[in-house]
């Protein structure tokens, strides 16, 4: 089980409220600092953006920060150096950083910490040396003792170091940082042509990674070469989305066949059918540097990228961050209007309706197909869950559509539960072009569809790796 098991959408309204709290009652606050968010919740289950978006509503210059073994400044404002993990400011570094380490022997107290050792001044002055032209900051973790205070000799060593520093008042100004997608709108799915095996498109919008991991869209080892297209949906038009930004493989790289895009084609829509370039992408490959497109505002539901051209002939992907930079997007439209229409889920490829078995109402009831018929176990509503996701809600049971078990894998299986808030509960609907729906659940990223591609009366619905079968598409008609 994952952080996300433990760590729920609901739970956002306290951490939210928390946070609220610090930034409005505590006075001005430079930074605020999450601890892990890329490597254990990243975007969809549990959205970061959701957090800096209310930062910056509170203090807009205050900077945020996400410590977890990142190379590049991508998930937040600016860069977290995790000198324990082996990550450190590299030569030359023009980002806003800091470089962490603590001064004793762990993060946190321990009875041995008043008679340890602890860094020595010396070490503590090297780094600050080493770091302060690189305009990155040293963060020395001091753990306070069990009654709040530091102890002694982590107070005689700070006080060692404050009488043997002192700043290069001449360091020149930091340089201007890398343009941004300033307003960043959360992606609820994702879509491609093709994909290597494990490394499918909702990989480049999860937002997860860490110290030499990553998960990301690769096109590595298909038979068809570039171009290949990602197609990112919204969950809703947005106004004033003008800016993408691009984050090529971090960690294991060759630097000359890493897919590295060197050439794109980037075209945007609003309803996920007719889509209409916007603006092109050329830039050198062999780097793990972020890359920027733009183009005028306007409003966008949907977002593809043509890759043209990459080092070793094929796409990778590990992050996409897609926005406006002048002006913060608004919810201009959804794809369901999110009220009481009643509808069917229509399987395309047999005809025949998403039902609960025995018109049951009881949690963990399975969904089924079965032929249309006109009553209440055949009938769903559309919820909006406020952050571009829907709760489908079966009429006869008043209980939503849910895969059971904490399921992430081929196969699990599709039935009724009580409302939870909880991730694996939602629903990313993304139109396919032709009238047709892919159903992706939030939780596991997999799509609703019928067992085997049966056209069999009470097949089984279940939850697959979406590779554009028929079997994986539904017709959403009102009743």
């Amino acid at each position: 089980l994952q952080i996300t098991d433990a760590i729920q959408p609901k739970h956002m309204t306290f951490m939210l409220g928390q946070i609220r709290e610090l930034l409005t009652n505590y006075g001005t606050i430079d930074m605020f600092m999450t601890d892990g968010y890329a490597w254990q919740a990243g975007q969809q289950a549990v959205s970061y953006q959701a957090i800096r978006s209310l930062v910056k509503e509170l203090q807009p210059d205050c900077v945020t920060l996400d410590i977890g073994g990142l190379s590049e400044p991508f998930l937040s404002d600016a860069i977290f150096f995790e000198e324990p993990l082996g990550v450190t400011a590299p030569a030359g570094n023009t980002y806003a950083g800091m470089q962490g380490q603590t001064i004793s022997n762990g993060w946190f107290w321990h009875p041995s910490t008043p008679t340890e050792g602890l860094m020595s001044k010396a070490a503590i002055l090297t780094h600050l040396a080493d770091l302060e032209p690189k305009y990155t900051s040293f963060i020395l973790n001091c753990p306070p003792n069990r009654n709040g205070l530091l102890d002694t000799n982590v107070v005689n060593r700070l006080a060692e170091v404050g009488a043997a520093w002192s700043p290069n008042a001449s360091r020149p100004p930091l340089p201007a940082q890398p343009l941004r997608a300033e307003h960043p709108v959360t992606p609820v799915n994702a879509y491609a042509t093709g994909f290597h095996t494990g490394e499918g498109p909702l990989n480049a919008i999860d937002g997860l990674s860490d110290v030499r991991y990553e998960t990301c869209w690769s096109t590595w080892g298909l038979p068809a070469p570039l171009p290949h297209s990602i197609t990112i949906d919204l969950g809703g038009v947005w106004s004033n989305v003008s800016t993408l930004e691009y984050l090529p493989k971090q960690w294991s790289r060759s630097n000359s066949t890493d897919g590295d895009i060197t050439s794109c084609t980037i075209l945007t829509s609003t309803d996920g059918v007719t889509f209409t370039q916007v603006a092109t992408g050329t830039w050198a490959g062999n780097s793990r540097k972020p890359k920027l497109a733009e183009w005028p505002n306007r409003n966008v539901g949907f977002v593809r990228i043509q890759v043209n051209a990459a080092t070793g002939g094929y796409a990778n992907i590990s992050g996409v961050r897609i926005g406006g930079r002048s002006l913060k997007p608004a919810l201009v439209s959804t794809t369901l209007p999110g009220d009481a229409t009643v509808y069917r889920l229509i399987a395309r490829h047999s005809g025949q309706a998403a039902d609960v078995v025995g018109r049951r109402t009881t949690d963990g009831t399975p969904i089924q197909q079965w032929p249309l018929l006109d009553q209440t176990n055949q009938k769903w509503t559309f919820v909006k869950t406020g952050d571009g996701y829907y709760k489908i809600k079966g009429v006869g049971s008043g209980k939503l559509l849910e895969i059971g078990g904490l399921s992430r894998a081929d196969g699990g299986t599709a039935g009724i539960w009580g409302d939870a808030a909880a991730p694996q509960q939602h629903w990313a609907v993304t139109p396919t072009g032709d009238g047709h729906f892919v159903l992706i659940n939030r939780y596991s990223g997999l799509s609703l569809a019928v067992d085997e591609g049966s056209t069999a009366n009470a097949a089984a619905v279940e939850q697959q790796p979406y590779t554009s079968q028929t079997h994986q598409q539904w017709k959403i008609v009102p009743f």
